[in-house]
């Protein structure tokens, strides 16, 4: 289907407006179909029986837009972002930033992330069922957010959400797209290049970053390993490949995906033969990675080092891992919890 074939709303509600809407839909035109925009991980999602997501809202909250304004809707992804920071006060009077909140909200999840001087974007609990909280948060700009991450990481940029490529007009033109080789030789990573400027493809944000935009640390759940990262992308195995080839990498998100895992709760309940209680898997790609649960809190997948971990011995009754593919996962996740496409996204 081509983008022609779509009708795009913005959702106005609880005080939203079509500058800053609630959400983005479109619907296949003549069809009955709508799909929504999710800045979980900035892609279209259909909606529907068993999905996360089952009807769409309600047409008088609606208001038709053009595909051009549905396309800025797309490409910013700062305008579906709101940021907290928490204060202290210091020994002379003085507030003192501590650590920040980046919340993002679409029709499947309200999604907040916590980062400080030590943590990278973490996913966390605080401020996701609304905006009330301990009274140390203070909602702040994008700017404001920046500025409070560069005093406390000695770097700016910490709020970057990238950008997708899919639809950039200079993919066949000035940009040349690498793959970096790992030592078993899959694709282990994309990335690009503009004369002397260099981005990275992640797939924990799913969208483009400079290669300025260093992760300090690599995260799994709550490990953190420090990120031992090349000083520049031409110190990894690179092979060039074709903007169609990178368009491909860019689409496919199971590429990106390094296992799945069923997952009990208790060695117990898998020594008795019980059913495993949830899905992790592990999301990789330049820069960074990320074991993921599912369903974690209100049914979100949410960030676990149980991988890590596996097996803790340190607990007479650690949690247990077996390997299974996404067709497994899939099937599980239909059969335990009725819920269809989780895998997918």
């Amino acid at each position: 289907m081509i983008a022609d074939a779509y009708d795009y709303f913005i959702e106005l509600r609880d005080g939203h407006t079509s500058e800053r809407p609630a959400a983005l839909w479109r619907s296949v035109r003549d069809s009955g179909v709508w799909q929504f925009w999710s800045t979980a991980d900035w892609s279209w999602r259909p909606v529907g029986d068993r999905r996360r997501v089952s009807a769409p809202p309600r047409r008088d909250t609606l208001r038709a837009v053009d595909s051009r304004r549905a396309a800025e809707l797309q490409d910013d992804r700062q305008l579906w972002a709101e940021y907290w920071v928490e204060f202290e006060d210091g020994p002379d009077g003085r507030r003192i930033a501590q650590s920040v909140i980046r919340r993002r909200c679409s029709p499947e999840e309200t999604r907040c992330e916590f980062s400080n001087g030590n943590k990278f974007w973490m996913i966390t609990l605080i401020l996701s069922e609304g905006d009330e909280a301990s009274g140390t948060w203070e909602r702040v700009s994008v700017a404001e957010a920046d500025a409070t991450l560069k005093v406390l990481k000695g770097r700016p940029g910490a709020t970057e959400l990238g950008r997708s490529g899919l639809n950039d007009a200079r993919l066949e033109g000035s940009f040349r797209y690498y793959a970096s080789i790992g030592s078993e030789g899959g694709i282990t990573g994309l990335w690009r290049r503009e004369g002397d400027q260099w981005e990275f493809f992640s797939a924990l944000e799913w969208g483009w970053f400079p290669e300025s935009y260093k992760y300090a640390l690599y995260s799994i759940g709550t490990i953190r390993r420090e990120g031992k990262l090349p000083t520049h992308p031409e110190e990894l195995e690179l092979q060039e490949i074709d903007g169609e080839r990178a368009r491909e990498l860019e689409a496919d998100r199971e590429s990106w995906i390094r296992g799945y895992w069923l997952y009990w709760a208790s060695s117990t309940d898998w020594e008795a033969g019980e059913r495993p209680c949830a899905i992790i898997r592990e999301v990789s790609g330049a820069r960074a990675w990320r074991d993921e649960l599912f369903p974690g809190h209100n049914d979100r997948w949410v960030d676990t080092d149980d991988v890590m971990r596996f097996p803790d011995y340190r607990s007479s009754d650690y949690s247990w891992l077996e390997k299974t593919d996404r067709a497994g996962a899939a099937a599980f996740l239909e059969e335990e919890y009725a819920l269809i496409g989780v895998v997918e996204h």
